[in-house]
């Protein structure tokens, strides 16, 4: 059974654990909202690991299937240059 935890934010509640496939997907989301190109690099990383970027910036997802705890979301988000409230479940 999964448990929730929130990250404890005045903007918005991000739930985790996140799964990388669900980050990637909601940045996709961002971009095609945005009109800002969104990239996925499977060569640029070891093993499991994926570079995306976002217009001119980039982060580095653990892998599609792995859990993203609270600090590396905020990290990877702040990387991107979004907010907390951009990354909300839709």
């Amino acid at each position: 059974m999964l448990r929730f935890r929130l990250i404890p934010t005045r903007d918005c509640p991000i739930r985790c654990p996140v799964k990388g496939k669900e980050f990637i997907d909601r940045v996709m989301r961002i971009g095609r909202e945005r009109g800002v190109s969104v990239r996925i690099d499977t060569e640029r990383g070891k093993g499991s690991h994926i570079t995306i970027y976002f217009g001119d910036r980039f982060t580095v997802v653990k892998g599609r299937r792995t859990e993203i705890g609270p600090g590396l979301l905020s990290a990877m988000i702040r990387q991107l240059g979004l907010a907390r409230t951009d990354i909300r479940q839709g």
